[in-house]
């Protein structure tokens, strides 16, 4: 986690808010802090389809950054950039940059 916060402030963004695991109880809307969101489908075993679909609802613009398969995350986020475990941080940055256009 920590490469990806330093890769993303080298290219000028700002890691408002980063976490190693995932309680639904403790969603918030975070549009008003956050430009975009980097989600891993599977945290600690935990799918997280639930916080994603909250983003949606938000309008918030995020992307998965997963080891799983794209075949295997639901159709209703076809339009959703990913980008596949392992990666390196230029192509995370890209990918990210295109969910902000």
């Amino acid at each position: 986690m920590v490469e990806i916060e330093r890769a993303i402030e080298r290219a000028g963004g700002e890691v408002v808010a980063a976490y190693s695991s995932f309680e639904p109880d403790a969603i918030t809307d975070p549009t008003s802090y956050a430009d975009l969101a980097i989600i891993d489908v599977d945290v600690r075993g935990r799918m997280i389809y639930q916080l994603a679909d909250f983003y949606q609802t938000c309008g918030l613009p995020f992307l998965f950054a997963t080891g799983m398969e794209i075949a295997d995350i639901p159709d209703r986020f076809a339009p959703t950039l990913k980008i596949m475990k392992p990666y390196n941080m230029d192509d995370l940055i890209w990918v990210a940059s295109r969910c902000l256009q």
